[in-house]
């Protein structure tokens, strides 16, 4: 449950944001972006940053995911490790690695280049 009351998206200095955003997630508005709206310009630069990352980057999507539940399990993020599970998952990460990763360990079977991601999130 959200501890703010989430802005109405038809106000309009929210709603061409809400329009971008929904069009760049596939017609959704995810919580995250919803409540990032309370703030406009702040929702339009989270936007236009991560879709970069997530679409505009050459990286391939299994490094990508193994960043993004890495700093997860840094942080201590479980919203986004579990919001980023299913998108690890189609890109190749099993859900038995899923489960180390979440207890923060590496799996053993884990190649030399996955384990080199996570070093590289760690460092970074």
């Amino acid at each position: 449950m959200a501890r703010l009351p989430y802005p109405d998206l038809s106000r309009p200095e929210i709603a061409p944001i809400a329009e971008r955003i929904k069009a760049e997630r596939g017609g959704k508005m995810l919580n995250l972006y919803h409540m990032l709206l309370h703030s406009p310009p702040v929702a339009d630069g989270w936007r236009a940053f991560l879709t970069a990352i997530r679409q505009q980057c050459q990286l391939p999507g299994r490094p990508r995911e193994l960043a993004i539940l890495r700093v997860a399990v840094l942080n201590g993020a479980e919203y986004e490790f579990n919001a980023h599970a299913s998108f690890a998952l189609k890109e190749g990460v099993t859900q038995a690695q899923l489960d180390e990763m979440r207890a923060d360990r590496t799996p053993a079977d884990f190649t030399a280049a996955d384990r080199a991601v996570l070093s590289l999130t760690d460092a970074m």
